[in-house]
């Protein structure tokens, strides 16, 4: 049997179903919650930081807007690593998962989880203001703090 360390997808669908069936938890909460239910805590934290971004990053495109291709993430020890989003293997299962969602048009998930992202918030606040987005980029910074020999880190850039 592949270890959820391995193959973290089915915590982030159970991510998913905390999201959308669960209006009384806050991101906080549902890392609570995935714990609770034996999720290690550094990945329940990184999902609980990624699914609204993932699901964001679908709208994002469509209006022209991409993402960064790095990011820095705070370590528990006080530094701030770059990484390749492309080297993040949990971001990479947040993305496929988003995609099979699509697939399979479960909007159920899509429409109440992308609602939870500040980037496309931030997004809907520019254009309420009347700035162009098309061609426009935009950086992801996960909140979560990670010890630096957590399994969920990929290699720094």
């Amino acid at each position: 049997m592949t270890s959820l360390i391995d193959n973290p997808v089915e915590w982030i669908g159970k991510a998913a179903d905390l999201f959308v069936c669960d209006d009384k938890l806050d991101e906080a909460g549902i890392a609570s919650a995935l714990v609770g239910q034996g999720c290690h805590q550094d990945l329940a934290n990184v999902i609980v930081d990624y699914l609204p971004s993932a699901f964001a990053e679908r709208v994002l495109e469509k209006l022209g807007v991409s993402r960064a291709p790095t990011y820095k993430r705070k370590l528990t020890d006080g530094r701030k690593v770059e990484y390749s989003w492309q080297d993040d293997r949990i971001w990479l299962a947040a993305q496929e998962f988003v995609r099979t969602q699509i697939s399979n048009d479960s909007w159920a998930h899509y429409k109440d989880i992308v609602l939870w992202s500040a980037e496309l918030n931030a997004v809907n606040d520019a254009l309420n203001a009347g700035s162009e987005m098309e061609g426009g980029s935009y950086a992801v910074a996960p909140l979560s703090i990670l010890p630096p020999d957590s399994p969920f880190l990929p290699k720094p850039h």
